[in-house]
C-alpha cells in the first residue's frame, strides 16, 4: 500500500463516519439548537460548525496519527494498516462527540426547563 492510497482510505473512512454520526445527530441537534438558541442565525450557525467538527475531527487524528509513515507502510501489511486507520477515524469521532455530549450537557443546564409532557390516557401502563 502506498502513502497516498492510506491517505486516500483514512480520508474515506473518517468522512464515512462523520456522515454516519450526521445523518444520526442532526434532527435531534436541530430541535435542540432550536430551544436554546436566541435566534435563527444563531441555530444556523451553530448546525454548521457541529456538522463541520463531525467531519474534520475524525479526519484529523486519522491524518495525524492513522496514516504510519512510508517505512512502516512498506513493513506492514494492508489489514494492520486498515485496522489502524479505522482505529484512529473512531478516536477521532469519540472525541467529537464526546465534546458536543459535554457542550450540550453545558447547554441544557442554562436553558429553561420544559413543561413536563402529559401522556394521553390510553398510553399509560394497565389500560
Amino acid at each position: 500500500m502506498t502513502s497516498l492510497e492510506a491517505l486516500a482510505l483514512a480520508l474515506g473512512v473518517s468522512i464515512a463516519l462523520g456522515l454516519a454520526v450526521t445523518l444520526v445527530l442532526f434532527r435531534p441537534l436541530q430541535a435542540l439548537l432550536a430551544r436554546v438558541c436566541p435566534g435563527h442565525e444563531a441555530v444556523a450557525f451553530w448546525e454548521r460548525f457541529t456538522i463541520l467538527m463531525l467531519f474534520l475531527s475524525p479526519v484529523f487524528v486519522s491524518v495525524v496519527w492513522g496514516v504510519p509513515p512510508r517505512k512502516i507502510l512498506d513493513a506492514e501489511d494492508t489489514g494492520a494498516v486498515l485496522q489502524t486507520i479505522i482505529t484512529s477515524g473512531l478516536v477521532g469521532i469519540f472525541l467529537a462527540v464526546l465534546g458536543m455530549g459535554i457542550w450540550v450537557s453545558a447547554l441544557i443546564r442554562r436553558a429553561p426547563a420544559a413543561p413536563p409532557a402529559v401522556l394521553p390516557k390510553n398510553t399509560q401502563f394497565g389500560d
